[in-house]
């Protein structure tokens, strides 16, 4: 899902199991997204920019759709920070920064990866285990399928109302 969801589901998150809102978690809830995906915007910015203005954005949606990396290091950055091993070195990291509320921004985290799984595919489908296996979790792409895209705000907005 896109990264105004993903911020937003951090906070629901945070307020179902704590009663209140942290942002630490919602910012563990992209960290996945603001890492991983670093490189690959660069490039989709950067490959962009060569059309004229007018039509940046709308070769700025094309690529996205397109669902391609520009090169193995926007595949690699997105695949480890996507993999479920790094829960543990962003617990880790969670447990330095957030003593008390560790567990909550690391389940910030592992909700971004559950989110995923069924949300995208292709190139970015989700490989949980990478890079140990290379195995991958076939979704739909969120930003090519409007109906996925729509479930998941809607589930949002109802898990928030619950």
């Amino acid at each position: 899902m896109d990264i105004a969801f993903h911020a937003l589901a951090g906070l629901v998150v945070s307020k179902k199991l704590t009663g209140d809102y942290f942002w630490s978690v919602s910012f563990f809830s992209i960290v996945p997204d603001l890492i991983g995906g670093v490189p690959y915007h660069y490039h989709k910015v950067k490959h962009s920019l060569k059309k004229p203005p007018k039509f940046f954005i709308s070769e700025f949606i094309k690529v996205t759709q397109r669902g391609e990396y520009f090169n193995q290091l926007d595949e690699f950055a997105y695949r480890v920070t996507h993999s479920w091993l790094m829960l543990i070195p962003i617990s880790a990291v969670g447990l330095f920064l957030f003593r008390s509320m560790w567990w909550v921004a690391t389940l910030g985290y592992l909700f971004h990866l559950l989110i995923d799984l069924p949300t995208h595919e292709g190139n970015f489908s989700h490989q949980p285990l990478y890079p140990l296996k290379r195995f991958s979790v076939k979704g739909r792409a969120w930003s090519r399928d409007k109906r996925i895209f729509a479930i998941f705000w809607l589930g949002l907005a109802a898990l928030y109302l619950i």
